[in-house]
């Protein structure tokens, strides 16, 4: 009697294969997700996620860079007046520090709670997906939001070309929010007075089409990789981006 051995010899896959596949992934989810997740499902990985994570993060950096330098604050206190760039206040080191903790904090939380929603409901009416899928599938949601503030940051520098400069005038004691929610009227004004409130409504409509953009990729991360029927994943999808939106806002 005899036996025969085997020896299998598996290759590694190279490490540029694996950032190709995932940057890829960052558009072929917004265009094919169902596909997309399927592909997830079988090969997760968190490089995608990842970079959409960081870009969102300095696309968020960049838009605030952008406004700040069209922005001239005056601050008003016992009859006196002193004028600043408003970018002396939002370029501070801890000002930026602040938004981009606050920016990561509400993106990380998103993404876990998206994460715990998805295996759970998952694998209650369909199956579990596994941790490092539905870590990686949830994560590659985010492009939406990305791509989001792509459009909106092109919007802002048409607005601003058509504007130009723009002087607010606020108490010394004014909270930066307060600073940033009186240049949001102001330049919404000024829009309209020049114009340009086409770019106002256009923006709504790219508000609009991104949520509801981010709630089909919930729908199809269900079905792709949960296996819950296009029905089931339907509900499963609302239901976890109203959780996600009502919690944190996405």
């Amino acid at each position: 009697m005899s036996s025969e051995e085997y020896v299998v010899i598996e290759f590694k896959e190279p490490l540029s294969s694996r950032i190709a596949r995932s940057l890829s992934r960052i558009f072929l989810v917004l265009l094919n997700p169902f596909q997309t997740f399927s592909e997830i499902a079988e090969k997760p990985d968190v490089i995608g996620p990842s970079v959409i994570f960081c870009l969102i993060l300095a696309i968020n950096t960049l838009s605030r860079y952008f406004e700040a330098t069209f922005v001239t604050v005056v601050l008003k206190s016992n009859g006196q007046e002193s004028i600043i760039k408003l970018a002396e206040l939002v370029l501070t080191p801890q000002a930026l520090s602040l938004n981009l903790i606050n920016i990561a904090s509400r993106l990380g939380f998103g993404w876990l709670l998206g994460y715990l929603l998805i295996r759970f409901l998952g694998g209650f009416f369909g199956r579990d997906p596994g941790s490092k899928e539905a870590f990686s599938g949830i994560g590659y949601t985010m492009s939406v939001s990305m791509l989001e503030l792509l459009a909106m940051l092109t919007l802002s520098i048409v607005a601003y070309q058509g504007i130009g400069s723009i002087t607010i005038s606020v108490p010394s004691n004014a909270t930066l929010s307060t600073i940033i929610s009186e240049v949001t009227s102001e330049t919404q004004a000024l829009m309209v007075e020049r114009g340009l409130a086409s770019i106002i409504s256009i923006s709504r409509f790219v508000w609009f089409l991104s949520r509801a953009w981010t709630c089909a990729l919930f729908i199809a991360s269900y079905e792709a990789m949960c296996r819950t029927g296009l029905a089931k994943a339907t509900i499963l999808g609302m239901l976890t981006y109203l959780v996600i939106y009502l919690v944190r806002g996405f």
